[in-house]
C-alpha cells in the first residue's frame, strides 16, 4: 500500500548531506545556508543584487471588453531595484503594491531523481512579501528566478545575502532523461517580462561554463569550504570529536580514575614486588596526570 501511494519521498538533512556534491549542487557553497536549515530539513537561498519591478502596460477598457486582453497583454520596461548604501551593504526595494523578479546568489543543479518546492522564509513573509509557493523540477540547473510581491502600501527593503526562500527536496518513484538547464527560458522570459541584461549581467547570472551536472559537481568539490563541510560530516571526524568532548566533559572522573589507579598499581607493587612493569606503568600514569 504504501508503495503505491508513496510516489515521493521527502529528504530529510541526512539525504540532503548525503546528496551534497553529487545529486545537489549549491555554488557559491556557503555552509550557514545548510546548517541553521537542515533542522528543517531544507536549503535556504539566498537574495541577489539582480532584482527588477515588472510593470504591466496600461491596457484600453475596450480591449478588455472585446476579450483581447490576454492576447495584447505586455509588460513596460522592468526598473532596477538594487541600490548600495555608504557603509557598503546592498539592498532590494520592493516598491508599495508591486511584483518583483528577485535572482538567487546560489546557482542550484539537482539530479534527475530528485524534484522539489521552494517556499518564502517565515521571516520574510512576516515582512508583508507575499509569494506563491512553486516547483522545482528534475535536473533542474540554473539560478532561480522568483517573483515576489508587496501588497502593503510600504516599501519593503531585503538586504543582498540575506535567507528568503527555503527549498524542500523530494525523490522521484521514477528518473527524468532530459536535461532541464534554464538558461535559454531565463532569457525568453526576461525579454517578456522587460527586462533587459548587460553583458556583464548575463555573465554572471547564466554561467554557461556550467554546462551539465557532472561540470556542476567538480566545480562545488573545488571550494575548500565545501571540503571542510564533508570532512566533518565523515565518521572518523565525529568519532574523534566525540572523544575530544568526553574527556572533556569528564576530566575529573577521568583524573579520579588515573589516581584510584596509580594507588592500585602503588600498593601491588609493595606487596608483590617483584611483579614485572608495576613501577613502569605507575611512572606512566602519574606522568600522564
Amino acid at each position: 500500500m504504501l508503495r503505491i501511494l508513496n510516489l515521493s519521498i521527502m529528504f530529510s538533512k541526512i539525504n540532503i548531506q548525503k546528496s551534497l556534491g553529487k545529486g545537489i549542487v549549491l555554488l557559491p557553497f556557503e555552509e550557514k545556508n545548510i546548517k541553521e536549515t537542515l533542522k528543517e530539513n531544507s536549503l535556504n537561498l539566498t537574495v541577489s543584487k539582480w532584482a527588477w519591478k515588472l510593470t504591466l502596460s496600461d491596457m484600453p477598457q475596450e480591449t478588455i471588453e472585446s476579450g483581447e486582453a490576454l492576447k495584447q497583454q505586455k509588460f513596460e520596461e522592468a526598473r532596477y531595484c538594487y541600490f548600495a548604501t555608504k557603509d557598503g551593504n546592498g539592498y532590494i526595494v520592493l516598491e508599495p503594491f508591486s511584483t518583483t523578479i528577485v535572482i538567487t546568489n546560489e546557482f542550484l543543479a539537482i539530479g534527475n531523481s530528485i524534484g522539489g518546492t521552494i517556499h518564502t522564509r517565515v521571516g520574510t513573509a512576516a515582512l508583508g512579501v507575499g509569494h506563491i509557493s512553486t516547483m522545482l523540477g528534475p535536473s533542474y540547473m540554473g539560478r532561480l528566478s522568483v517573483p515576489l510581491h508587496n501588497p502593503t502600501n510600504k516599501p519593503i527593503c531585503l538586504k543582498v545575502g540575506d535567507q528568503f526562500l527555503s527549498i524542500i527536496f523530494h525523490r522521484l518513484k521514477t528518473c527524468i532523461k532530459e536535461s532541464n538547464h534554464t538558461s535559454k527560458s531565463h532569457i525568453e522570459k526576461f525579454t517578456k517580462w522587460g527586462i533587459k541584461l548587460t553583458d556583464e549581467q548575463q555573465k554572471e547570472i547564466y554561467q554557461e561554463d556550467l554546462k551539465d551536472m557532472k561540470t556542476c559537481v567538480a566545480e562545488m568539490n573545488k571550494s575548500k569550504y565545501f571540503r571542510t563541510y564533508k570532512h566533518e560530516l565523515s565518521w572518523g571526524y565525529r568519532f574523534q570529536r566525540s572523544v575530544k568532548n568526553f574527556f572533556k566533559q569528564n576530566k575529573i572522573f577521568i583524573c579520579a580514575s588515573f589516581v584510584l589507579l596509580i594507588i592500585v598499581l602503588f600498593i601491588l607493587g609493595v606487596l608483590f614486588p617483584k611483579l614485572p612493569y608495576i613501577k613502569e606503568m605507575r611512572d606512566i600514569l602519574m606522568g600522564l596526570i
